[in-house]
């Protein structure tokens, strides 16, 4: 592939950034077109230390970056409204494409625990290379924070031409999976423990105390070797699709990847999307099969009041923050290679003064990943669940000028070295059994067991 800007024109862009008077710190963007390639792969094939991956479920959108020209983390405790106006001050309708990449921890009330302390609270990257993919248009970006000071913006541009240098252009389309297996697993809670926290779940709705709880376990794969989280993307990509992918890189050997089915907003000036998705069954082996399932989800009680807790969240939600709103008639289904889900779709034109903060605040933590009440589930969570979820079913996706756009981190893992972390959750109803939920998380995970070739005993 041919470079998409020669180094001698990437530095006078940036130079002529530089000889701008401005009185505030601000992004400086080149972006020019390129041919195709795949962004996944290029990015796959660099040595840079941060690297950020996000592709839409509808596949339009897909950005690679690499490096970062500006980070916005919080270690503990989260400033949001400090987060929002920092990242606002940095975007500009000059930019359109000009995006922060990251994600929330799912419990900003529980400090970020081992392994999680990298990620904190929050963390949005602006990549400091991009390799664009819109629709069948592709395009080459670099960022530069220009801060208003000679001496560091000198520094700035240095690291900008050592970086460059660094990538690598010649990249193979089609490169190569390579085996990863598998040689341990232990499950965080374990079969009996777990068991034991549904029927205490169980135990509360009945008091009264809970109408939903969402109990979520982490299963650990020891494997031979570090693993390669963008070969395990690669195979969650291979296998996954109609969902959202997405790969944040903060150092090497560390990283938190997914494949999730579920949209928590995407923001287009004041229009709004949203969806409520609960309840799950398998796919059949056979369309006779598959068919049979999911005619059996749309008519099980359990899984429609599992459903209907979301669903009527998410509706109030946007009566709060929209002048107007619509909702599909009735359930559908979502389907998935390994399971299918209830789901409801949801659109609307947002108030005047509702911005991503306060998105933020009313639609994070919903029903399908908490519970029902919000505040008394999360509690309950804290409790009894034996580890930190960290960024696992939390808000991941970016913030852009007037735009915005964020999934549900289910379907997640945290890489870290040799170890994979697997998250799943499971709504915990009257009516559950322990058992069949424990099957569903099985179900769940079961394309990180695909990724890494495990197979059980």
């Amino acid at each position: 592939m041919i470079r998409s800007f020669s180094e001698q024109a990437l530095m006078g862009v940036l130079k002529d950034a530089l000889a701008l008077k401005a009185e505030a710190p601000y992004v400086a963007r080149i972006e020019v077109p390129i041919a195709e390639m795949s962004p996944r792969r290029w990015l796959a094939a660099q040595s840079h230390a941060v690297k950020t991956y996000w592709r839409d479920r509808d596949g339009v959108f897909e950005s690679a970056g690499l490096g970062a020209a500006d980070c916005v983390a919080a270690d503990g405790h989260s400033d949001l409204e400090a987060l929002f106006a920092r990242i606002a001050a940095m975007l500009t309708f000059a930019h359109p494409r000009l995006r922060y990449y990251g994600g929330f921890c799912f419990d900003p009330a529980r400090a970020a625990q081992a392994p999680w302390e990298t990620f904190g609270a929050y963390r949005f990257v602006l990549p400091r290379f991009e390799l664009l993919r819109i629709g069948a248009r592709m395009f080459m970006a670099c960022n530069a924070l220009i801060r208003c000071d000679k001496a560091a913006d000198l520094r700035e541009l240095d690291m900008i031409r050592a970086e460059y240098s660094a990538i690598q252009w010649a990249v193979e389309e089609q490169a190569a999976v390579d085996e990863v297996v598998g040689v341990d697993r232990v499950d965080v809670p374990d079969r009996g423990t777990w068991t034991g926290c549904v029927d205490n779940a169980l135990h509360a709705c009945d008091e009264g105390r809970l109408d939903k709880v969402v109990l979520a376990r982490r299963t650990d794969f020891r494997v031979n070797g570090d693993v390669d989280p963008w070969r395990v993307l690669d195979r969650l990509a291979a296998s996954v699709h109609d969902a959202y992918l997405f790969c944040f890189q903060p150092q090497p050997g560390m990283a938190f990847l997914g494949a999730s089915p579920e949209r928590l907003w995407k923001r287009s000036g004041g229009y709004i999307q949203t969806e409520a998705v609960a309840g799950t069954r398998p796919r059949g082996v056979s369309s006779s099969s598959d068919a049979e399932l999911g005619n059996a989800l749309l008519h099980n009680d359990k899984e429609l009041r599992e459903h209907r807790f979301v669903a009527e969240g998410v509706h109030a939600i946007l009566e709060l923050v929209c002048d107007t709103m619509r909702e599909d008639d009735g359930v559908s289904l979502i389907r998935l290679p390994n399971c299918q889900h209830l789901a409801r779709r949801y659109e609307g034109l947002l108030a005047d003064g509702y911005e991503d903060l306060d998105l933020l605040r009313v639609f994070h933590p919903t029903s399908a990943v908490g519970g029902v009440p919000t505040d008394k589930a999360l509690a309950w969570i804290r409790d009894w669940e034996p580890f930190s979820r960290g960024w696992y079913a939390g808000p991941a996706g970016w913030i852009g000028y007037d735009s915005s756009e964020f999934a549900v981190a289910i379907r997640s893992a945290l890489i870290v070295g040799n170890t994979v972390h697997a998250f799943a959750g499971a709504g915990i109803v009257p009516g559950s059994a322990p058992a069949a939920e424990w099957d569903e998380l099985d179900s769940k995970i079961q394309p990180f067991m695909d990724a890494l070739d495990y197979h059980a005993d």
